[in-house]
């Protein structure tokens, strides 16, 4: 079986999934700290959520409210069961 991945590797997932967005190191820091135990998946789906409320939005850069705001989206109707079945185990968000 494939653990979660720790901190550094949520932080390269992290840079990995935003791709060519603006999106700085601080940002990225917090992010990973503060989202536990998730599987890449989840943090796939963060991503992509985030970069869509920064353009719409009609922001250039990716910053921590797009990601407390697209986590909110995503665990909102489901609560913790709509987080654990995200994949979010150990979320430390907000």
């Amino acid at each position: 079986e494939v653990g979660m991945p720790e901190d550094q590797e949520r932080r390269l997932l992290l840079k990995r999934f935003a791709g060519s967005v603006v999106i700085s190191d601080e940002v990225i820091v917090r992010v990973s700290q503060q989202t536990g135990d998730v599987s890449p998946a989840f943090l796939k789906e963060l991503v992509r959520r985030a970069v869509q409320g920064m353009l719409e939005a009609n922001e250039a850069i990716l910053g921590l409210r797009h990601f407390e705001d697209a986590l909110v989206d995503m665990v909102q109707g489901g609560g913790k069961i709509g987080a654990t079945l995200a994949g979010a185990t150990g979320m430390r968000f907000c």
